[in-house]
Parts: structure tokens; C-alpha cells; sequence
């Protein structure tokens, strides 16, 4: 695994078992968030509850995390490949819950769900100290959600000169390469030109009319830096 701040990372996430075209995390609150925060007129990324060690490493301001549903949920999904769902762009870190929870660009729906998702039942009390540390705060115009796409991830990586990651992309989430800044912004670019953003203007999306969080409860996913196929 990569110590120090590195620029990006794929990361593998565990989306609402259900083959909508958000595609967005299964959570109380999606984790990524694209759609519950909004600055005039501007949407707020957050990443704030699953990936504590990459959130720790992550580079901040302009790190990048590209997220992709894992494939144990593709035939629930109704995707049949790896795809990269949207992209992260970093714009600062929050030391601390408690700063956190005060933040006034958040909205009270966001924070209470944020609350209700922090308990995970495999933490450790280390690992829940770090879940208590560097929520990610998004870059809201860099920053955009693809949502369901049919462009194939690991030919994406391997035109853009990044086999390596393309050849590991089925592993845990810490044993995927992670990005220099520059293979970050090549990567980020031909995403871009390829997939049509599907939630850059959160508040105009479809999806987000439609989305229902599920009821309280611990996540049950494998999430976090230990994400891996169980295929």
C-alpha cells in the first residue's frame, strides 16, 4: 500500500443494490455525496465516512478519486464491467468531526445522516478515530457524478498508459496503484470527453428526485480501504 499523499486513487464503492442510473453509494447518505449540498447555486462534494485511509493520504486541495461500483453488485446493477461513476476533485480537508458538524455550508439532512453513518461494525479503535478525520470537501465545479455510463474503466486505463492499475483494478482498494498528478488530470480528461456528466447541476437531476435513502442502520458493506471482490 502507498504511504504519503499521493494525488488519486481508484476507489471501489458499494452502491444501492438496484439498476438505477445514479448509481450513487447505499447509504442513509451517499458516501460520496453530490446531492445534498448546495452553495449558491454551486453543489458541495463530500466525502466524509468510508475510505479513512485514503481520505488520510489524500491530496488536498486537487487530489482525485475515481469512483467504481465493485463488481460482486454488477448483475444487481445490471452493469457488466468495471466503470468509473464520477470523480472527486479535492478542495480541502476537515481536521475533525466536530468542525465538521459545524460547518454551515452543509445542510441539516446531510449532518444527520452523516451522524447516523459514522458507527461501523468493524472498527477498531483506531480505525474509528480516523473515521472521525479528514472529510473531504469537493471542488463543486471539477468535481461531477457520471452516474450509469457504458464506457469500459480498464480500457480507459490501459489507452492512457496506466496497465497497472487496469491489471489490479479487481484487487482490495489498497492494492490498486494509486495516480501521480499527472496520470490524475490524463485520466480525468478522457472520463470527461467521454462520458456525458449526468449530475454537474445536482438540482436538475432526475435521479435525485428519485433517491431514497434506505433506513437507518449499519452500513453492511465491506467498504473502506479493505473493499475487495468476493466474486
Amino acid at each position: 500500500m502507498s504511504v504519503g499523499r499521493w494525488a488519486g486513487a481508484i476507489f471501489k464503492y458499494y452502491p444501492r443494490p438496484i439498476a438505477d442510473y445514479s448509481l450513487f453509494d447505499d447509504g442513509v447518505v451517499p458516501d460520496p455525496d453530490f446531492i445534498d449540498n448546495v452553495q449558491d447555486g454551486k453543489p458541495i462534494p463530500v466525502w466524509a465516512i468510508c475510505g479513512v485511509r485514503h481520505r488520510l493520504h489524500l491530496l488536498a486541495p486537487g487530489g482525485m478519486v475515481f469512483f467504481v461500483p465493485v463488481q460482486q453488485l454488477w448483475t444487481k446493477l445490471n452493469i457488466n464491467s468495471y466503470i468509473c461513476t464520477g470523480i472527486l476533485v479535492s478542495s480541502e480537508k476537515v481536521p475533525s468531526t466536530e468542525l465538521f458538524l459545524s460547518d454551515g455550508r452543509l445542510s441539516k439532512k446531510y449532518l444527520e445522516g452523516y451522524r447516523q453513518e459514522l458507527p461501523h461494525r468493524h472498527d477498531n479503535t483506531e480505525t474509528a478515530a480516523l473515521r472521525r478525520q479528514n472529510m473531504i470537501i469537493g471542488d463543486g465545479l471539477q468535481s461531477v457524478w457520471f452516474g450509469r455510463n457504458d464506457v469500459e474503466l480498464k480500457d480507459v486505463l490501459r489507452q492512457t498508459g496506466l496497465a497497472r492499475q487496469a491489471n489490479n483494478i479487481g484487487q482490495r482498494n489498497p492494492a490498486i496503484p494509486r495516480l501521480t498528478r499527472e496520470e490524475s488530470k490524463k485520466l480525468y480528461d478522457e472520463l470527461i470527453r467521454r462520458i456525458k456528466p449526468r449530475v454537474n447541476c445536482l438540482t436538475s437531476s432526475k435521479d435525485v428526485e428519485q433517491f431514497q435513502p434506505r433506513d437507518h442502520r449499519q452500513r453492511a458493506c465491506d467498504c473502506d480501504d479493505e473493499a475487495s471482490e468476493r466474486s
